[in-house]
Formats: structure tokens, C-alpha cells, sequence
């Protein structure tokens, strides 16, 4: 039996990364607003706009999303750590700032 190759259409790769990005924060909004446990992959895919066939071209699974969404919320840059680092002199004040932030 010969596989036929499916003919698929595809997106630019700068459009597909802004989707995933957007399907990323539309899944962390949605965390968010429901939890982890009743979130449904559905909420995801209308909070994104796209369909759900597409979410899942982008994510295997709700809890993929939700890793997804830690690591871009712990690697967002946060406005008090980055004045706390701007400081050029590091008194205590300044150190103070970067811990409390």
C-alpha cells in the first residue's frame, strides 16, 4: 500500500510563532481565570480564536499549555527587578528592592 502525501497549507513561520505565542498568553489568561482543573482545552482555543484542531497542531495537551505559561510567566521581564539592577551603585537599598520584588 503507497501512503499518499496529505497536502497541508502552512502558514509563515513568523505567523506561526505569533500564534503559538498567542495561544500561550490566551492559555495563561485562562489559567487564570478557571485553573488548571476546569480549564478545557476548548476555552483555550475560543480565547485564542482559533479552532480547536488548530490548538491542537500547537499543544498535545492543556497541561503543555500550562508549562507553557509558567515558563513565560517566570521569564517576563518584571519592571521592579529590572530598576533594582539598573541602580549602579548596590547599596542596601537597592538589594532590599531586588528581594522584595
Amino acid at each position: 500500500m503507497v501512503a499518499r502525501a496529505i497536502s497541508r497549507p502552512t502558514i509563515p513561520a513568523d505567523r506561526a510563532l505569533a500564534r503559538a505565542d498567542a495561544i500561550v498568553a490566551a492559555a495563561a489568561a485562562t489559567f487564570a481565570r478557571f485553573g488548571l482543573k476546569r480549564t478545557q482545552m476548548a476555552d483555550i482555543a475560543a480565547a485564542a480564536a482559533v479552532a480547536l484542531g488548530t490548538l491542537y497542531r500547537y499543544s498535545r495537551s492543556k497541561e503543555a499549555l500550562f508549562g507553557a505559561a509558567l515558563r513565560l510567566a517566570l521569564h517576563a521581564p518584571r519592571p521592579e527587578i529590572e530598576a533594582a539592577l539598573a541602580d549602579p551603585a548596590p547599596s542596601r537599598a537597592a538589594i532590599e528592592r531586588f528581594f522584595a520584588a
